[in-house]
């Protein structure tokens, strides 16, 4: 009986029976939201007034948690992204 030596798996990399990355983070949440008004000012120049509102809900979009088995910290949440955030802008055109 031959033996195939080169088809057998080592358990010492393979063990378990869960599928490869079996965890998944959250889906990332965030409204955006953009304002422009055209103001004229005389005959030929405008200025435009620009408002940008990002994660507009102020949804907690919270980062991994810590995968370092073995840690003080481990399964932990301890980052998230930015927050709402508000931008405003002016540009006058001639």
């Amino acid at each position: 009986m031959a033996q195939h030596r080169g088809l057998c798996r080592s358990w010492a990399i393979h063990s378990g029976s869960a599928s490869r990355n079996p965890v998944r983070d959250r889906r990332i949440a965030t409204w955006t939201l953009a304002l422009m008004r055209r103001l004229p000012v005389g005959s030929h120049q405008s200025l435009e007034v620009r408002a940008e509102i990002f994660n507009l809900l102020n949804t907690p979009n919270l980062g991994t948690p810590n995968a370092v088995q073995g840690a003080a910290n481990f399964g932990t949440i301890t980052t998230a992204f930015d927050p709402r955030v508000v931008q405003l802008a002016m540009k006058f055109v001639f």
